[in-house]
């Protein structure tokens, strides 16, 4: 089964303009809507995803914005939020998963908190239904794959190859598959080599 999952840089170029997005893309195929918050260092995303980063904050993003475009069609799409950690630590994560909660939110992308650091918030993404989504690299080794997906919700994030989004570099990912299959039956999701 496929699953089609877009990414919107939210408030570029401004909330309103997400939010419809969001739905005409749900209303298009799209089965889920990664809504990313905007950054001044996106490390792990290429120019186009950094330069809408920077256009967003230089137009005002807010934090606050996200919550009101999560409001607005989060009951219509499946929403997860996609952004840098620090951010997220920043709205106080205990606070941020309740909140997500009650807006529908049903996932949190966070490609810079490393898989033992997410440990440390476990219980709270499971008291508020959010699923916390799993990274695996090309580099990662079999036990580490093993270590990573056991406990995967939702799905698992695979990163097409090792370096930035969209920089169209490919690698043969049979294997890499076939280990994360031999430990969990969640959906894997190709993400970084999609351009």
């Amino acid at each position: 089964m496929k699953h089609l999952v877009g990414y919107i840089t939210t408030g570029y170029p401004d909330k309103n303009f997400t939010a419809d997005l969001a739905l005409s893309l749900s209303q298009n195929g799209v089965d889920s809507i990664e809504l990313g918050v905007p950054f001044s260092d996106p490390v792990a995303d290429g120019p186009v995803i950094e330069k809408a980063n920077h256009k967003a904050l230089d137009l005002g993003f807010k934090f606050q914005d996200i919550l009101d475009v999560s409001a607005q069609v989060a009951g219509e799409v499946d929403i997860l939020w996609m952004g840098y950690f620090n951010l997220f630590y920043q709205y106080q994560m205990e606070k941020l998963l309740s909140k997500a909660k009650a807006l529908g939110v049903s996932g949190m992308i966070i490609p810079d908190l490393p898989y033992e650091e997410t440990l440390l918030y476990k219980n709270l993404f499971k008291e508020n239904a959010i699923s916390n989504i799993s990274f695996v690299a090309p580099t990662d080794s079999p036990s580490r794959i093993q270590e990573v997906v056991t406990d995967a919700q939702k799905f698992i994030y695979l990163v097409a190859y090792a370096g930035i989004t969209g920089s169209g570099k490919a690698e043969d990912l049979q294997g890499i598959i076939t280990s994360i299959k031999a430990h969990t039956p969640t959906p894997v999701y190709v993400g970084f080599g999609v351009n």
